[in-house]
């Protein structure tokens, strides 16, 4: 067993042989070896994600090119060696493929904080179902009344689907109804059936037009259409008196 492997077995905390156990007590207090394990140690929770010895084989594979490709620009021979001695001390020399996978590490850190966040989770966390300002009557004057009435219940109590099913059986039907309905089918999981009632609703002057708008770009922001929800959220921005221009502001700042 060569070194790396051997450090490789002290990192995973697996148990060494006899012959293991001494060569360990060699080498141990080597600065090189000492160096080698603590970059180890640094780099072992990313490289458990993937196949430790696969990605060492082929970060070394790279270091061999390298190597090639020196020796045909410079003709000089490549001495391979651990350690290079100094008149003062000794320098240690870590491999090269451990320089390469802690760079490659790095910048597959930092492509990870920097990408772009899924659109659904900008939606989970700026949606919240709009509140209810109508105050159903317990007992409407006609069946279609009634519905609508048990409807509103059925959405002052979160129970989004029966309020669904009781506002589409409604044989009226009227402006707040509608943006309700609008919620009510966002809270149900069908954004692109919301998006049809929220356009309507914000091209026409109404109670609910710009809450509308609002809603209208997070279901476009759900249903992954990046744009529209972005030429949705600049039209808010612009409108200071609009009841979720800061919101839309907080989003945009994030999506762009």
């Amino acid at each position: 067993m060569n070194r790396e492997e051997l450090i490789d077995k002290i990192i995973r905390g697996e148990k060494l042989s006899e012959a293991e156990a001494l060569t360990w007590a060699d080498i141990k207090d080597d600065p090189s070896v000492k160096e080698e394990l603590s970059l180890m140690q640094q780099l072992d929770h990313p490289l458990k994600i993937v196949n430790r010895k696969l990605l060492k084989d082929q970060l070394k594979g790279i270091e061999t090119t390298i190597g090639e490709e020196q020796r045909q620009t410079t003709q000089k021979p490549i001495v391979k060696h651990t350690e290079i001695q100094n008149p003062q001390n000794k320098i240690s020399r870590l491999p090269t493929w451990l320089y390469a996978a802690a760079g490659l590490l790095l910048l597959a850190a930092v492509t990870f904080l920097m990408r772009p966040q899924n659109q659904v989770d900008y939606f989970a966390s700026h949606y919240e179902a709009y509140p209810s300002i109508v105050n159903p009557i317990l007992k409407g004057t006609d069946n279609s009344s009634d519905k609508i009435n048990q409807g509103y219940i059925a959405y002052q109590n979160k129970d989004y689907q029966r309020a669904l099913t009781l506002f589409e059986l409604a044989t009226s039907s009227n402006d707040t109804i509608k943006f309700y309905q609008a919620i009510s089918l966002i809270e149900t999981k069908k954004p692109q059936q919301a998006i049809a009632l929220l356009k309507d609703l914000q091209n026409r002057d109404n109670r609910f037009q710009q809450e509308a708008a609002w809603y209208k770009a997070l279901c476009q922001l759900k249903i992954g259409n990046r744009e529209a929800a972005i030429s949705g959220l600049s039209k808010i921005e612009v409108k200071h008196d609009h009841p979720f221009n800061s919101e839309a502001v907080v989003l945009l700042r994030l999506l762009k």
